[in-house]
């Protein structure tokens, strides 16, 4: 996040997502979380409704207190050091995911040692959606 506006709001907002945690039921939580439209093509993945019952066996009350304190608007924002950076970066987004392709790519214009790899047939979260290419990435990366 940019600027400490964006951090506020989204510091408010994860502090309203950790009383949903603590408060209600696991189950209930994961089905309308996952019914953002984010999460669209992963909610299309065969192995999907696994992935809900290992996810239920979290903790609610550890996942609140990381919503709370390690979320990205408790995060300092990076984006003027990214001209700086010399560490090679790799940047790796699904395709069906148009605000992170978005982000990824203004990261890239700032930052030179960055490179952005985009997976196809893929949503916000390529490593579980294709993992052999996931993985493939990050091998070739190394």
């Amino acid at each position: 996040l940019k600027t400490e506006e964006e951090q506020l709001k989204r510091r408010q907002r994860d502090w309203q997502i950790a009383e949903k945690l603590e408060t209600g039921d696991l189950l209930t939580f994961l089905s309308n979380w996952y019914n953002q439209p984010l999460f669209s093509s992963l909610k299309q993945h065969p192995n999907f409704e696994q992935m809900i019952k290992i996810r239920q066996q979290n903790n609610p009350l550890e996942l609140a207190k990381s919503l709370r304190h390690m979320s990205t608007g408790c995060q300092p924002s990076l984006w003027e050091s990214l001209q700086h950076n010399q560490v090679p970066l790799l940047l790796l987004v699904g395709d069906y995911d148009h605000k992170f392709k978005s982000i990824n790519s203004e990261i890239v214009t700032r930052c030179t040692e960055a490179k952005l790899n985009v997976i196809a047939d893929c949503g916000h979260n390529i490593h579980f959606e294709n993992v052999n290419e996931f993985v493939k990435n990050v091998r070739d990366f190394f």
